[in-house]
C-alpha cells in the first residue's frame, strides 16, 4: 500500500505436502478475482489420499486468511489415479474455474497413463464445485516425451458460461498444442483443435475472419478428399461439405 516500502505477509501454505514422483507437473497457481479484490484462489497438487489430487484454497479477505484446501477432482478418492498440471482463473461474473490433467480414463495407476484435460467450476468462491467436465475429446496415450522438463502446459479462462482452454498433449504422436471452447455446464462446444505443432499441414483456410467466401488451399500434391464442417459457438453443426483438391483452392460460400 506504500509503493513497496513495506509488505504485509500472511501464511497461505505452510510446509506443503510433497508428491513423491517428481515427474508430475506440480506448479502452484495463484489467481485473483478481477471483480472482487478480496477474493483469491490458490490451486495445488498434493496427495493426502495416496495419489496426486487437485486441491484449492480460497480467501475472501484479500489473503489474510485461507480456507481449508478442498479436493476438486471428483473421481473416487484414493484410487491411485493421478491428477496434475493445474491451472485456475476467475471470470468477471465471480465464477471460478480450475483445469488440470487427469488420468481417470487410463487402464492403470501412476504417472505413466493416458490422460485427458478436465475442468470444474465454482460459483461460491471455491466452497463447492459443480461436477467435473471433460474438455478433451480423446484420451491421449502416454509418451516418453512427458518425462522431460518444461514440455507440456495448460491454461484456461472462463467467460460467462464458456471455458476457453489450451494445453499440450501427445494424441498425434508428437507434443502439440490444442485449444477448445466449451460450455462449463454441458461440456458441449468446439472440439479440441490443433493450434500449432510439428505436424505436416494439409491445407490452408483463408481469409480469417470471413463472412462471404472461404477458400481452402490444399498443400499436398497427392489426391486429398475430406469432409469440412462448420460449427457455431454453441457447438451446433451449420454446414457440412465434402471437398477435394480437384480445384485448388476450393471455394465455400458461408454468407448464410
Amino acid at each position: 500500500y506504500n509503493r513497496g516500502v513495506s509488505f504485509q505477509y500472511h501464511d497461505l501454505l505452510v510446509n506443503p505436502q510433497s508428491v513423491g514422483d517428481t515427474l508430475y507437473k506440480l506448479g502452484y497457481c495463484l489467481t485473483a478475482n478481477p471483480s472482487n479484490a478480496n477474493q483469491l484462489a490458490f490451486a495445488i497438487v498434493v496427495q493426502p489420499n495416496g495419489d496426486p489430487d487437485v486441491y484449492l484454497s480460497t480467501s475472501g479477505n484479500g489473503g489474510i486468511s485461507w480456507s481449508t484446501p478442498l479436493r476438486v477432482n471428483d473421481d473416487a478418492s484414493g484410487n491411485g489415479i493421478a491428477q496434475d498440471m493445474v491451472w485456475a482463473s476467475y471470470d468477471r461474473n465471480n465464477k471460478l474455474i480450475v483445469t488440470w490433467r487427469d488420468r481417470r480414463n487410463g487402464p492403470g495407476t501412476g504417472f505413466y497413463q493416458p490422460s485427458d484435460t478436465y475442468c470444474a467450476v465454482s460459483t461460491d468462491n471455491g466452497i463447492t464445485f459443480q461436477p467435473n467436465v471433460r474438455l478433451s475429446n480423446m484420451t491421449a496415450p502416454f509418451d516418453a516425451v512427458l518425462e522431460q522438463k518444461g514440455n507440456d502446459f495448460l491454461s484456461c479462462q472462463s467467460v460467462n458460461d464458456t471455458v476457453y482452454a489450451a494445453w499440450g498433449d501427445v494424441r498425434t504422436g508428437n507434443l502439440n498444442i490444442f485449444f477448445t471452447k466449451t460450455s462449463d455446464s454441458t461440456g458441449m462446444g468446439i472440439l479440441p483443435v490443433l493450434v500449432d505443432g510439428n505436424e505436416d499441414k494439409i491445407l490452408s483456410v483463408y481469409p480469417n475472419p470471413a463472412s462471404g467466401k472461404l477458400f481452402i488451399k490444399f498443400l499436398k500434391d497427392q489426391p486429398v478428399k475430406m469432409e469440412l464442417k462448420i460449427f457455431n459457438e454453441n457447438g451446433e453443426e451449420l454446414l457440412s461439405r465434402e471437398i477435394n483438391n480437384n480445384s485448388n483452392p476450393a471455394t465455400l460460400d458461408i454468407s448464410k
